[in-house]
């Protein structure tokens, strides 16, 4: 997971919070559901813990931050499902952020830049919607293999 990660995200415009900066897109609701530990963050969710810890590299899901179900989510180093919102976060080198699109085009084997072509919000979309390539290619792969036997 960290090999998609870039490293020189721009944070100028970026909120300090309890010793995290956090993405100025992330709701104030959102905020606060992420508090500094020794290790990482803990992210409020709604099992018997309370929370659950993310460190460098781990995906974090803030999305709904007023669910009693599904407040905060944390994926150990992986990502979250990528939807048309492209909503998912971060948390690496003490930031929580959103994923840049060349990020999110990496998590979905595109190469960097595929989709530079149309707007932001398209290429969120575009991203979103599509398959992973590697998970296709190996569909493709398989169906061959039945078919020539």
């Amino acid at each position: 997971m960290n090999s998609i990660i870039d490293r020189s995200v721009d944070t100028t415009g970026y909120e300090e919070r309890g010793g995290i900066l956090f993405d100025p897109s992330i709701s104030e609701r959102s905020k606060g559901l992420v508090s500094k530990t020794k290790d990482g963050i803990a992210v409020r969710q709604a099992t018997a813990a309370g929370f659950i810890e993310a460190h460098d590299g781990d995906g974090v899901c803030l999305a709904f931050p007023g669910s009693n179900t599904r407040r905060g989510r944390v994926i150990h180093g992986k990502s979250h499902t990528i939807t048309c919102a492209c909503d998912i976060c971060v948390f690496y080198d003490n930031i929580v952020r959103h994923y840049t699109i060349e990020e999110l085009e990496r998590l979905q084997c595109l190469p960097t830049g595929y989709t530079a072509a149309a707007s932001t919000p398209a290429r969120k979309k575009a991203i979103g919607n599509g398959w992973t390539a590697t998970v296709i290619a190996e569909i493709f792969k398989l169906l061959k293999e039945e078919s020539s036997t």
